[in-house]
C-alpha cells in the first residue's frame, strides 16, 4: 500500500501513479515542486490549471471550476461505481476529458504534453506530470460525436432560414410599411408616383369572435401597440358619421392593417355613452377621395424657381387618384392671395392654373393659410392643406395663432414645405399644433418627394364609419371612444369634437345667378363659393352675351366676374379662377391696365361693365366703393354660376 503524498489517498496496488490525483507515488516529497507561476502552497491546496484552488478528491471541481457532485449525483455519461463526474463521467476524479490523473483538459501525460511539474516529467506549459503512454484514453469517440453534433446543428439551422424566408414559417412579425422617404437628390423633371404604399402584412388567423367594444378591448394586450389619432369626421350623410384616424408605429411610419376591427362609443351633447353600430372600417387608398387645397408662393423672390415649382406642381396633380374622389384647388400668394383654380377633379384646369402664375410682390403666406384651411374646411370626407413658400410672411393680415386656431376648430391638417430658414421655428408650429408635418428642403426640386410622402400619409388614412343617433343635430359636440386592432396590433383614443359643417350641393334653378350688391370682389367671390359656386366666368361669345342680358335685366352696370390679371415682362393677361381656358376675350379699349390712371392704384380683378350701352371687360381695384365714386352705388352687384 502507498500513500500519497499529493492528495493523500491510499493506493492498494503498486501503481507508479496515484489512482485518485495521479500524482508520482515513487518521487520523493521533498523534490516535487510546483510551477513557478504558482505559488507553492501544500498539496491539498495545489491549484489546478486555470488557478484555482485545488480540493480533496471527494469535492474536486471540473475544468470549468463548478463543484463536482458526489457519484449517485453525476450528470452526462454516469453510472460507474465510485467515481464522481460531471461532463463525460464515470472515470477518476477530473473534468472534461476525465480518466487522466490531476485530469485538466489533456493533462496528465508523462513525456510531455501540455501540462508539466513533477519530478522526472516533461511536460507542456501548465505544470502538472503528464500520465504514461499505456494509460492513454482514446478521445476518437468524443471528437466524432462533437463533429456530428455541429454538422446536424449547422445543417438544421440552415433549412430553418430556408423555410422562414419562403413563408413556410410564420413567425408571426408584421413587416413596416415605410411612406416613400425623401431623396434629397429628386431632379425636378422626375415623375412624382404616388399610390406607391405596398401592403407587406403578414397574414395571420384572426381569433376575433366578439366584436363589441370590449371585446375587442379583450384582445389589446396580445397585440403590438400601434398610435391612433383622430384627424376630422365627415356628417355630411348623417346620422352616418365617418372618423378619419392616422395609423402609425411609434416611428411615424403608417401601417397597412391585415383585416382591421373597430368598435365605436359614442357621447352626444353630454348625453349616455353608447356602443354604435359599425358600418364600414377602410383605408383610404382606392376607395376613397383626399380634398388637397394647395397654397404656392409665387412671390417675387421665386422667380429663379417658379418654373421648376410649376413642373412638380403639374405632375402631382397629373397623378392624383381621380377615380377614387380627389380633388384640389390651386390658391397662390405673393402680396395677394389668388385662385389659380378652385375645386375640380380636371387635372387640365389645375395645370392651366400652375402655367398662369407669375413671380411678383411680396409674402402674404398666412393669408393664404387661412384661405386654404377655410376652403378645406367644408369639403366632404378627407381634407388638408399643403403649402409651399421659399421666404417669410411679409404681408398678411392674418396672423400664424389666428390661422392655427381655425385650422383646429375645422380640423384641417396643415403640411408645410419651406426652403427659408428664417421662419422655419412658426411654420414648424402651425404644422405641429395642427396634425401636419413641416419639411426644410435645400433645393426646390426635393419639394418632389416630400409631395409624394403627404399624398401616401393621408391615403393610408383609415375611415370608421358608423351610426349614429339622428335625433341629434348632425354639428352637436361629441365624444368618441375608438378601439382598433388587427391581427398584430391594437389602439385606443377618446376624442372630443364637433363637426365642421360641409358644403352641400344645393340645387339652383339655372346657371347663373345675378345678385344685385354693393360688394367687393373677395367678397363677392366667397359668398358664390359659400353658394357651391364661382363667380362667373366667360368663355365664349354666345356665354357673353347671355350673361349681359342677364344683368342688363336685373338693372346692374357692373359686374364682378371669377377672373384675375397678371404681367408677364411688358404685357398684362387674363386668367380665370376656375383654370378654364382664356382663349375668349372681350377687354374694353386700352384695358386691361393692371393701374388705375387717376391715382395709380393696382388693379387686377375681372369686371363686366356696360359703357355706352356696350358691355365689355375691364381690370378694377378689389373695392370700388372706396373710391367714392357715386355711378358704382346701387349699381354694382356680381353674377355667381353653378356647374352642375
Amino acid at each position: 500500500m502507498r500513500k500519497c503524498n499529493s492528495c493523500g489517498a491510499e493506493n492498494t496496488d503498486n501503481s507508479k501513479f496515484c489512482k485518485y490525483c495521479g500524482a508520482n507515488l515513487i518521487a520523493p516529497p521533498e523534490a516535487e515542486q510546483v510551477d513557478s507561476a504558482f505559488e507553492q502552497v501544500p498539496p491539498q491546496q495545489r491549484s489546478n490549471d486555470q488557478g484555482f484552488q485545488q480540493v480533496p478528491p471527494q469535492q474536486r471541481s471540473n475544468d470549468q471550476g463548478f463543484q463536482q457532485v458526489p457519484p449517485q449525483q453525476g450528470g452526462m455519461n454516469q453510472g460507474y461505481p465510485n467515481q464522481q463526474g460531471g461532463m463525460n463521467q464515470g472515470y477518476p476524479p477530473g473534468g472534461m476529458n476525465q480518466g487522466r490523473p490531476q485530469g485538466g483538459m489533456n493533462q496528465g501525460y508523462p513525456q510531455g504534453g501540455m501540462n508539466q511539474g513533477y519530478p522526472n516529467q516533461q511536460g507542456g506549459p501548465y505544470g502538472y506530470g503528464s500520465m504514461p503512454p499505456q494509460q492513454k484514453k482514446s478521445n476518437l469517440g468524443l471528437i466524432v460525436a462533437l463533429v456530428v453534433t455541429a454538422i446536424v446543428l449547422l445543417f438544421g439551422g440552415v433549412i430553418f432560414l430556408v423555410l422562414t424566408k419562403t413563408g413556410a414559417i410564420n413567425l408571426g412579425k408584421h413587416k413596416k410599411n415605410d411612406t416613400t422617404v425623401v431623396n434629397n437628390s429628386a431632379a425636378p423633371e422626375e415623375n412624382i408616383e404616388i399610390n406607391q404604399t405596398v401592403d407587406q402584412t403578414t397574414e395571420a388567423s384572426n381569433d376575433i369572435t366578439d366584436t363589441s367594444f370590449d371585446g375587442l378591448m379583450s384582445h389589446m394586450s396580445d397585440r403590438s401597440p400601434m398610435y391612433l389619432r383622430f384627424v376630422s369626421a365627415d356628417v355630411t350623410d348623417y346620422p352616418t358619421v365617418k372618423m378619419y384616424y392616422t395609423v402609425e408605429d411609434s416611428n411615424g411610419t403608417s401601417l397597412i392593417l391585415s383585416s382591421p376591427n373597430a368598435a365605436i362609443r359614442e357621447t352626444v351633447s353630454n348625453g349616455q355613452e353608447i356602443e354604435r353600430t359599425i358600418k364600414k372600417c377602410e383605408r383610404l387608398e382606392g376607395n376613397q377621395g383626399v380634398s388637397f387645397d394647395i397654397c404656392a408662393d409665387k412671390s417675387g423672390s421665386m422667380e429663379s424657381d417658379i418654373d421648376t415649382m410649376k413642373s412638380i406642381m403639374s405632375q402631382f396633380v397629373d397623378a392624383l387618384d381621380y377615380g377614387s374622389g380627389d380633388k384640389a384647388e390651386l390658391i397662390s400668394f405673393d402680396s395677394y392671395v389668388m385662385y389659380m383654380c378652385t375645386y375640380t377633379q380636371d387635372s387640365g384646369h389645375l395645370k392651366n392654373g400652375i402655367n398662369n402664375m407669375v413671380a411678383d410682390g411680396g409674402t402674404a403666406f398666412y393669408d393664404a393659410l387661412y384661405e386654404g384651411v377655410t376652403n378645406a374646411s367644408v369639403q366632404e370626407g378627407a381634407r388638408c392643406v399643403i403649402a409651399f413658400t421659399d421666404g417669410d410672411d411679409n404681408e398678411s393680415y392674418h396672423t400664424s395663432e389666428e390661422v392655427i386656431n381655425l385650422a383646429n376648430s375645422k380640423n384641417v391638417p396643415i403640411f408645410i414645405i419651406g426652403t427659408s430658414t428664417g421662419y422655419i421655428n412658426i411654420y414648424q408650429d402651425i404644422a405641429d399644433r395642427t396634425g401636419g408635418k413641416c419639411w426644410t428642403i435645400g433645393d426646390i426640386s426635393d419639394m418632389s418627394e416630400v409631395l409624394n410622402e403627404i399624398y401616401g400619409k393621408e391615403k393610408d388614412m383609415y375611415c370608421i364609419e358608423y351610426e349614429s343617433d339622428g335625433s341629434y343635430d348632425a354639428y352637436s359636440e361629441r365624444k368618441v371612444s375608438c378601439v382598433m386592432l388587427d391581427d398584430t396590433y391594437s389602439a385606443t383614443t377618446v376624442d372630443s369634437f364637433t363637426p365642421t359643417e360641409v358644403r352641400e350641393q344645393k340645387a339652383h334653378s339655372s346657371r347663373y345667378e345675378v345678385i344685385k350688391e354693393n360688394i367687393s370682389w373677395s367678397e363677392a367671390n366667397a359668398k358664390c363659393i359659400e353658394n357651391g359656386g364661382h363667380l362667373v366666368t366667360i368663355t365664349s361669345e354666345d356665354e357673353m352675351n347671355q350673361v349681359s342680358s342677364l344683368c342688363e335685366s336685373a338693372g346692374i352696370k357692373y359686374v364682378w366676374m371669377g377672373g384675375y390679371t397678371s404681367v408677364y415682362g411688358d404685357s398684362s393677361f387674363g386668367h380665370w379662377i376656375t383654370g378654364e381656358n382664356f382663349d375668349y376675350t372681350a377687354w374694353y379699349p386700352g384695358e386691361p391696365s393692371r393701374q388705375d390712371r387717376a391715382d395709380g392704384v393696382e388693379e387686377m380683378y375681372l369686371m363686366l361693365w356696360c359703357i355706352d350701352d356696350e358691355w365689355s371687360w375691364n381690370d378694377q381695384r378689389e373695392d370700388v366703393m372706396s373710391t367714392g365714386l357715386k355711378y358704382f352705388d346701387g349699381n354694382l352687384g356680381y353674377v355667381c354660376e353653378y356647374e352642375d
